[in-house]
């Protein structure tokens, strides 16, 4: 039996995540889950996202990951409801800007949107109305096109990737992690491509820094660092302090990357 991941923006004070769990357990009573978090701010796709991007692919191949965190509020019907397949994963949400984001460079395998006659587009608790479903459906090992029909595109944000020239290169913080380090939507294969041995500087706030490092202890207690961790972003940190409070950083705080 497959497993079934959960992410949402629910809280654990409410009863979604019971709710839901208990749609699925009596549907697949056998079935694992595993909660991700329940902690994404509402309505932060940007977060969900990266959080999505950096866990579900550790999870063993055929795994269901049922993502519910929408784009707005109310629910807007603009927004279709996904089946996506990736690196071997599927990937069941609204089809919002995060899903852009998970995939980064790649297209995916495949994307189906779902069409399951519960009358879904009108449910306010969509995640146990529709994706409970789809996802049983899934892990059932029922045909996806049952469910759900193969669209040809995906809607695509520009904003949540960088822009760059032979020159330049204009990012982001797209996460800011419980240490306080900055994590931003500039990926090592981007940097590299550009850099091609030339001094740089990378410029967040008032602070300049010139060097990529390995490690975190490459530079002294309190030092700013910078380097590339284990997400395959660029991550600015302070060695034994709290970079985003001290530097007042926030999600969608600029950065830039000049080349000499």
């Amino acid at each position: 039996m497959p497993i079934i991941t959960l992410t949402s923006d629910w809280g654990t004070n409410d009863f979604y995540r019971a709710a839901v769990v208990g749609k699925i357990y009596s549907l697949l009573p056998d079935v694992s889950l595993v909660d991700i978090t329940h902690e994404i701010p509402s309505f932060d796709v940007m977060k969900a996202a990266f959080v999505v991007q950096n866990s579900a692919f550790y999870f063993p191949k055929g795994s269901i990951h049922l993502i519910d965190v929408h784009f707005e509020q109310p629910h807007s019907s603009a927004y279709p409801h996904y089946i996506i397949k990736h690196k071997g994963h599927y990937l069941i949400g609204e089809g919002n800007p995060m899903f852009w984001q998970i995939c980064g460079d790649e297209y995916p395998e495949m994307v189906y949107e779902i069409h399951i006659s519960d009358n879904s587009s009108t449910a306010t608790f969509v995640a146990a109305d529709l994706y409970v479903q789809a996802a049983c459906h899934l892990a059932g090992n029922k045909p996806i096109e049952e469910i759900a029909s193969p669209v040809s595109s995906m809607q695509t944000v520009q904003n949540f990737v960088p822009t760059y020239n032979d020159n330049l290169i204009s990012g982001m913080i797209m996460y800011i992690d419980k240490y306080d380090n900055a994590i931003t939507n500039i990926s090592r294969d981007l940097f590299f491509r550009l850099y091609q041995g030339r001094r740089f500087v990378i410029r967040v706030g008032t602070e300049k820094l010139t060097q990529i490092h390995q490690s975190y202890f490459d530079v002294g207690n309190g030092s700013l660092v910078a380097l590339f961790s284990s997400t395959g972003f660029l991550e600015l940190a302070q060695r034994g302090g709290k970079l985003a409070m001290i530097m007042n950083l926030r999600v969608k705080s600029s950065i830039t990357i000049e080349f000499q």
